[in-house]
């Protein structure tokens, strides 16, 4: 009798084990097998699903701006000049995990993120919203969102994590000296360092919010692509007012372009003109800017005239060249880390993902 309770016991024992090993290898081969390492720090499939859904809405700009390609059953997986959408937005995916990972891990050395996951993340994103929730029923005031999503709360998160990053880097590791400042003044003094100074711009933006200021989300992806043709047709070598009389053909677009002077910087003009005084200081006289924002339309500036009133000296904005110059040099060693990454891919799981 004593043998066979004996044998009982092992047999149940047996199966549990086997059971055990046979659930281990169902969620290794499952939806918890890492996708990829970065310096053996797991990427998971759900925060790659996560980062890889970010990337439709560029991707499918992309490629309708570059190849002229619509909406299909089949567009994630067509070819468009060898290039193949689903293909680039999970390179796009990774290489931004990539770029998170390795500041992730040099966080953890450094004792300001305890663990790297994306259920830690999830974990901290569910507590707090509950507390966001625990207050609010309580009448206590919040700041931000009265509740998270999970692209919110991974922005807030990363950003953070960058800024205690870079000064735990900045007071620890680096050791920057007077003299790389007085470099860096000198490298970027022309662009952010010029005294206020009358000015003459040329303004040339597409609108996308109703004077109410309601914004059309197909009329936002409309003004930003064709201001982006635009800008290609000035690198090609077409002349801005050339452009703007083309726009005002195109009846289907609403267009603000005029001459705009600036007077001499106060905090009137900074508050109205904020957006646009900021980039035309940053330009040199006939050049052109960069897309941005403002004031419920997508603008480009050129600078056609300005009264030169000298720098501001190094002593002055010092603070400001320091902030500066330790971006600058948290983004070089970002982008180093990068490169000396070791990724290990797991190929299967990597192909098995699919865009529909």
């Amino acid at each position: 009798m004593k043998k066979r309770r004996l044998w009982g016991v092992l047999l149940i024992l047996v199966v549990v084990l086997i059971g055990a090993w046979i659930t281990k290898a169902a969620i290794k081969q499952g939806h918890d097998q890492p996708i990829a390492f970065v310096n053996q720090e797991a990427i998971s499939q759900k925060e790659f699903a996560f980062f890889l859904d970010q990337q439709k809405a560029s991707v499918h700009d992309y490629f309708k701006q570059i190849f002229g390609a619509g909406d299909s059953p089949t567009f994630w997986s067509d070819s468009f000049g060898g290039e193949v959408p689903m293909n680039k937005a999970k390179q796009q995916a990774m290489d931004q995990l990539v770029k998170v990972k390795v500041q992730q891990i040099e966080a953890k050395k450094y004792g300001i993120l305890d663990d790297a996951s994306y259920d830690a993340f999830l974990s901290g994103l569910t507590k707090e919203n509950e507390r966001r929730s625990a207050a609010i029923a309580k009448g206590e005031i919040i700041y931000g969102p009265t509740q998270y999503t999970e692209h919110m709360y991974y922005g807030y998160v990363l950003s953070n994590l960058a800024i205690k990053l870079k000064n735990t880097l900045a007071e620890k590791s680096w050791k920057i000296t007077e003299s790389e400042l007085q470099s860096y003044y000198d490298q970027i003094k022309n662009k952010y360092f010029r005294n206020p100074e009358p000015m003459t711009i040329q303004r040339l933006g597409i609108l996308f919010a109703d004077d109410q200021g309601n914004i059309d989300e197909g009329e936002k992806k409309t003004a930003l692509s064709r201001l982006q043709q635009l800008v290609a047709e000035l690198e090609s070598g077409k002349t801005l007012n050339e452009e703007i009389a083309r726009l005002k053909q195109e009846t289907y677009l609403r267009i603000d372009t005029d001459e705009q002077e600036l007077g001499k910087f106060d905090r009137a003009d900074y508050q109205a003109n904020g957006p646009i005084r900021r980039t035309a200081d940053m330009l040199e006289k006939e050049q052109t800017s960069e897309i941005f924002e403002f004031h419920g339309g997508f603008y480009i500036i050129k600078l056609l005239e300005r009264e030169d009133h000298g720098l501001k000296d190094f002593e002055s904005v010092k603070d400001d060249v320091t902030e500066k110059y330790i971006d600058k040099k948290y983004d070089e060693t970002v982008n180093e880390w990068v490169r000396e990454a070791e990724v290990k891919i797991d190929q299967k799981v990597y192909d098995s993902f699919k865009i529909q």
